[in-house]
């Protein structure tokens, strides 16, 4: 088996056991940081995201993936172990009925159960609930994701929060060899980033910073993208140029040239809500631009990416690094 894939897949999973639901990384945001820090020791943090520059021969290219997630967090606790919850991220109520979650409470991981709406009462909320393998008093607001397990099949795997583990994973596993320097950022899932106190660190550090965004794109395999011109095929690496429908980044030449150079697939974005933190980036006056992978099922509890595609994105980090160090 590819020592690669298997370093990938424990990574993976060791994070996951964290819920680092976006708007609630705070709570375990430093966990993330010590895991971050056994391969890059100068890792620190800043507000919620954390950066590392590259110690090694520097390039101006700056990865960054977001690290948090869709989840639930309780907001009501009907019994010693039952909690209503409000979802965060693109997520809704529906997507949890009968589904296992778990939190990481104390030192543990706690599992839990989703269920519908009460009996005997309205059900015009919609809401989910949360039915806790013990009884726990929970602090209010405490977050809950889908359970994090791991299936594998031949050449797929699935689990939760691929989007954008994926990226954050091949980010920790490969940038300290290619000597690129890194942001793992908050709040995406949200549209809430806070970037400006972490760029202008990088900037103090990296001369005429360019910035990667490592992200999920659509999956031409998904049932709901079939068609569609902007999902990327089975192990296909691509770009935006252009994100928002010409609402949101517009990348420089010089970012568009060079993935085009290693081989990216360029896609046109068809939605105002199609964009990345690159985005975000863009107003705020940086350069950047997405560079995508293709992911099924994306926001449920098993997403789903092919063995072919993560190691297609180890491939293109390596040739992005060649290109730009000559």
């Amino acid at each position: 088996m590819n020592n690669y894939l298997e370093s990938f897949k424990k990574l993976l999973i060791e994070i996951g056991n964290y819920p680092l639901v976006t708007g609630f990384e705070h709570l375990f945001v430093d966990e993330l940081l010590k895991i971050a820090r056994r391969n890059y020791k100068k890792a620190k943090r800043i507000g919620l995201n954390i950066l590392n520059i590259s110690e090694g021969e520097l390039s101006n290219l700056v990865l960054i993936s977001h690290y948090d997630e869709v989840g639930f967090v309780v907001d009501n606790q009907y019994a010693k172990n039952l909690y209503r919850t409000i979802p965060f991220g693109l997520m809704s109520w529906e997507r949890g009925y009968g589904k296992v979650f778990q939190t990481h409470f104390k030192g543990r991981i706690i599992k839990a159960i989703g269920s519908s709406p009460l009996p005997h009462s309205s059900s015009e909320e919609n809401r989910l609930f949360l039915e806790l393998e013990e009884e726990i008093d929970l602090p209010p607001l405490y977050p809950f994701t889908f359970e994090n397990k791991l299936i594998e099949f031949k050449d797929r795997i699935f689990t939760k929060s691929l989007d954008d583990r994926a990226g954050v994973v091949s980010i920790l596993l490969l940038a300290k060899e290619l000597g690129f320097s890194f942001i793992l950022s908050h709040g995406e899932e949200q549209g809430t980033t806070r970037f400006l106190e972490s760029l202008e660190f990088i900037e103090e550090k990296v001369e005429n910073p360019l910035y990667i965004i490592l992200d999920s794109f659509p999956s031409k395999e998904d049932e709901h993208y079939k068609g569609i011109v902007n999902a990327l095929g089975k192990g296909e690496i691509g770009f935006a140029g252009v994100e928002g429908k010409g609402l949101g980044n517009i990348a420089p030449k010089e970012l568009i040239e060079l993935l085009r150079e290693i081989g990216c697939k360029e896609i046109k974005t068809s939605s105002r809500w199609e964009v990345t933190d690159a985005t975000t980036l863009y107003r705020l006056g940086r350069k950047a631009i997405a560079m995508g992978y293709p992911l099924k099922y994306l926001h449920s509890s098993l997403e789903c990416i092919y063995k072919e595609t993560i190691l297609n994105i180890k491939q293109k980090l390596e040739e992005l690094r060649n290109a730009v160090v000559k």
